[in-house]
C-alpha cells in the first residue's frame, strides 16, 4: 500500500511526512517506516530523528552556527566598507582607503584584529 493511503498516527505519520519517495526502500522498522539511517547523513538515529522533527525550530536554534562576523573580514574589500558606511551616514573624515586596503593585504592572523 502506497505512504500516502496509509491511515498513520504520531511516528508513523511523521516517518512518512519525512519519505523521500524517490528513493527505493528496501527495509522497514517495525512501524513500517524505512531506515532513513542508510539513505540520509546519518548523524542521527531514528528516536533522536523524530524528536528532533516533532519540534523543528527548537533543533535547528541549537545547531551550531558559524561565526560570520569572522568571516566577513575575508570578503569585505576596502571600497564596499566606505559604501555602505557612506551608506549609513557615518564620519569618512578619517576613513583611508589606501591604509584599510593595506590593513588587508598585510593580514597575517586574526589575533590582533581580536585585541585591537
Amino acid at each position: 500500500m502506497a505512504a500516502t493511503a496509509m491511515q498513520q498516527t504520531g511516528d508513523v505519520a511523521l516517518c512518512v511526512a519525512c519519505w523521500d519517495t524517490s528513493i527505493a526502500f528496501k527495509e522497514a522498522d517495525n512501524a513500517g517506516a524505512p531506515d532513513l539511517r542508510r539513505f540520509k547523513s546519518g548523524l542521527l538515529d531514528r528516536d533522536a530523528a523524530l524528536a528532533a522533527a516533532r519540534n523543528l525550530p527548537e533543533f535547528i536554534a541549537g545547531l551550531p552556527k558559524a561565526e560570520l562576523h569572522i568571516h566577513i573580514e575575508g570578503t569585505l574589500t576596502p571600497a564596499l566598507a566606505r559604501q555602505i558606511a557612506a551608506r549609513n551616514g557615518l564620519d569618512l573624515a578619517a576613513f583611508e582607503l589606501e591604509a584599510a586596503a593595506a590593513a588587508r593585504r598585510d593580514f597575517t592572523s586574526v589575533q590582533p584584529f581580536l585585541t585591537e
